[in-house]
């Protein structure tokens, strides 16, 4: 059997199914790429160097040990691998810090299911993570991806499992743009708080929203929420642009202290549409539990409301003291809305328009 015969074989038995970009530079050799990966050389076959990218077949399940390729820590790899796709699945665990302040642009982890705090944490340039099987996430585990990249897009170039578990702030100044495949996902969103280019929620199944302090998040669309814990529901949301509750019926103040200042909506300067248009049943005051007076009647919504339009329904018009600016604090909320030079749409119970008031 001449040589060519021999390869062409090699290569039908053991197909590639690892690609390491740039991989060659540090581990010219099959031997030394499975001595620092700590394998037998044995698990590794059909070895192939084509300029300065290896690529091969595992044939065993292995991990990546702590700091393995970290460009923080100066590691070999850390600023020449640019790629690792690991198109089988064989590597089935991550320690801390392994691609760390690296310079790789893309990985495809098939088989990781599980990354511990910082594992891949500042990788600016990746444009490409793709680890479908992954569903738990430690503290700054992906912290800053991808953020001299112009974004990943979530189902695209950014793909992970149903998030189940995570610790901290797994995705703190990572520039991902989520859309709503996270059903799984549930509770406030500090798992998100700190993302920037959220597009879309990524709770779209809750039926009812807390969601204070996300001010990284660009929108929210919720149409299965029906309830809502009024007293900060979105306050300072101050980047977001929507926030779309199309079927929410009840907001209810919990907190005895937050009825001071139920901020339901408060310091949204960002946004430019509120759909509350189902909403007929709060617990309308003017006063606090003890009788006070509110300090603030307009805090339910407020913000930079010259260019937000409210879709209301048409009882938060008819009912109550609405164009009292000492009315209550929902209606007085809409006609500041109205008089800061803002819109808002009425609509009757069954949904369908009835009015406008502008200024």
């Amino acid at each position: 059997m001449d040589k060519f015969t021999f390869f062409n074989r090699r290569a039908l038995d053991f197909p590639i199914n690892t690609e390491i970009d740039g991989g060659a530079i540090d581990f010219p050799t099959k031997n030394s790429l499975a001595s620092y990966l700590q394998i037998p050389s044995t698990n590794i076959k059909s070895f192939t160097v084509i300029g300065d990218n290896i690529r091969c077949h595992m044939s065993k399940n292995y991990i990546f040990k702590d700091r393995a390729f970290s460009g923080s820590y100066n590691k070999p790899g850390g600023s020449t691998i640019t790629a690792y796709r690991d198109f089988d699945g064989k590597v089935v665990g991550a320690a801390s810090f392994v691609f760390s302040q690296s310079v790789v642009q893309e990985l495809i982890l098939n088989g990781l299911t599980s990354i511990g705090n910082q594992t891949l944490r500042s990788l600016f340039e990746c444009s490409k993570f793709i680890a479908p099987n992954l569903v738990s996430f430690g503290n700054d585990s992906l912290s800053r991806l991808g953020t001299n990249t112009s974004g990943l897009q979530e189902g695209v170039d950014f793909i992970v499992g149903f998030i189940q578990h995570v610790t901290g702030d797994p995705f703190e100044g990572s520039k991902i743009i989520f859309s709503r495949t996270y059903p799984n996902v549930t509770g406030n969103c500090g798992i998100l708080e700190n993302t920037v280019n959220q597009l879309a929620s990524v709770f779209p199944n809750q039926s009812s929203a807390n969601h204070s302090n996300c001010y990284s998040m660009l929108g929210h669309d919720y149409p299965n929420v029906t309830f809502g814990d009024g007293i900060k529901m979105f306050y300072n949301n101050r980047n977001a642009e929507y926030i779309r509750l199309p079927n929410l019926e009840t907001i209810e103040y919990n907190d005895n202290g937050g009825r001071r200042s139920p901020r339901s909506f408060g310091n949204t300067d960002s946004l430019t549409e509120l759909d509350i248009r189902k909403l007929k049943n709060w617990e309308d005051f003017t006063t606090d539990r003890v009788d006070n007076p509110l300090s603030d009647p307009y805090s339910f919504i407020y913000g930079n409301n010259s260019n937000l339009t409210v879709h209301a329904h048409i009882d938060l018009k008819t009912s109550g003291n609405w164009f009292s600016v000492f009315g209550t604090n929902v209606h007085s909320s809409l006609q500041k809305v109205i008089n800061d030079g803002g819109t808002v749409n009425w609509y009757n119970e069954d949904g369908t328009f009835n009015s406008t008031d502008n200024n």
